[in-house]
């Protein structure tokens, strides 16, 4: 496969899916709230992992031509595996949370005593409270819910994307011209 981006793009993907079912399966058969806190671990582990892939998408792209490549383009190439990773990312959550719709109450839950449980001031606690319910809506509307599962992902892989970039480009030389 001639296209780094895709190519890559779909190894990471695959990688973000996978982490997203194993975690998935951990909180819903998890005891207590370590299924979750353990599956937050796995699910950022596979972000991350998956998100290295940007940097060497964008060494092979410079690498086909000719060790040179513009910001611009080793930014498009981190932009592309970063979009195709949400999408697998945000495919395999669809599908994990319609399996095990327990998933999602739960980790709601454990947010909610985590901030109950917090040394909040009444006031703040509220305003956390009820800013987690407006989440919690958001996730309960069809059309909303793989938008919000998208903002997970994908501003990290943007922000790897705009600085690995700054790293990899790399401008041909000019020859000095002799008369």
């Amino acid at each position: 496969m001639k296209n780094n981006a895709i190519k890559f793009g779909i190894i990471a993907g695959i990688i973000t899916a996978t982490f997203t079912v194993i975690g998935s399966i951990l909180m819903a058969t998890g005891t207590g709230d370590t299924g979750y806190k353990n599956s937050e671990l796995i699910g950022y582990s596979g972000i991350f992992l998956a998100f290295s892939l940007i940097i060497v998408g964008m060494i092979k792209e410079r690498q086909l031509k000719d060790g040179c490549i513009s910001y611009k383009s080793a930014f498009m190439v981190g932009l592309k595996i970063s979009a195709i990773t949400t999408i697998f990312y945000v495919v395999a959550w669809m599908i994990m949370t319609a399996i095990y719709p327990q998933v999602l109450e739960g980790m709601f839950t454990m947010m909610e005593e985590n901030i109950k449980s917090g040394e909040l001031e009444p006031l703040e606690m509220q305003n956390q409270l009820d800013q987690m319910a407006t989440w919690k809506g958001y996730y309960a509307n069809p059309f909303l819910k793989p938008l919000m599962v998208a903002f997970e992902i994908f501003p990290i892989g943007l922000l790897i994307s705009l600085i690995a970039a700054i790293f990899i480009q790399k401008k041909p030389r000019v020859a000095a011209e002799t008369a």
